[in-house]
């Protein structure tokens, strides 16, 4: 693999800096950029020839993973690898499905990422150990899918802004499982409110 010029793309300017510095005491890039935008994004893939996007995966009013799948399918040679805070397996299966190439914790140390690209060099996938375990578990039980059914269910419920006892009633079920599924969603999409619930699901596409 030749490395030339690899681009972060965090909206937290302070972590950018300083994985950007981490990056650079590595020495394989020759040059590192630090955005903020999609559209610097698209920009600068456009211009310049880019072989590493390190991308954040939550960045407010942006749909990552459409992101992901997009720009994959407008440059397949560009290796995109998420930095994240997430640990749902569900999640980073998605991303992987959607053409990230590998994903590393934002905790990870300089030689894990050291690792992840030296992984990527062989013309394999990545991700940090702390997580494996956690796809692992959606591999084997083939938990493709966030949500269950009755999950997606409630789901689009909360979307319509039914309460509990309107969507207990419509479906049949207890309040308390109604409650139950709505937690299950949250503590899923790693949220605490029903508010961040619905924000999420939209920039999953999920409503």
């Amino acid at each position: 693999m030749e490395y030339k010029n690899a681009l972060i793309l965090d909206d937290h300017h302070l972590f950018a800096e300083a994985f950007s510095m981490l990056l650079k005491d590595i020495k394989r890039f020759e040059n590192i950029q630090c955005i903020h935008s999609i559209s610097e994004l698209d920009s600068l893939l456009k211009t310049k020839s880019i072989s590493h996007l390190f991308m954040d995966f939550n960045m407010p009013g942006i749909n990552t993973l459409s992101e992901i799948k997009r720009v994959k399918a407008l440059y397949p040679a560009l290796y995109i690898t998420m930095v994240s805070c997430v640990s749902n397996g569900s999640i980073i299966h998605q991303m992987k499905k959607n053409g990230a190439s590998s994903f590393i914790s934002k905790n990870s140390s300089s030689e894990q990422i050291q690792e992840c690209l030296q992984t990527l060099s062989l013309g394999k996938s990545y991700v940090s150990p702390d997580v494996r375990n956690a796809i692992l578990d959606v591999l084997m039980n083939g938990q493709d899918q966030l949500f269950t059914a009755r999950e997606y269910e409630v789901l689009q419920h909360i979307g319509t802004g039914a309460t509990i006892e309107a969507m207990a009633a419509v479906m049949n079920l207890s309040k308390h499982t109604i409650v139950a599924h709505r937690r299950n969603m949250m503590e899923k999409l790693e949220v605490n409110s029903v508010a961040a619930l619905l924000k999420k699901a939209m920039d999953l596409n999920m409503i």
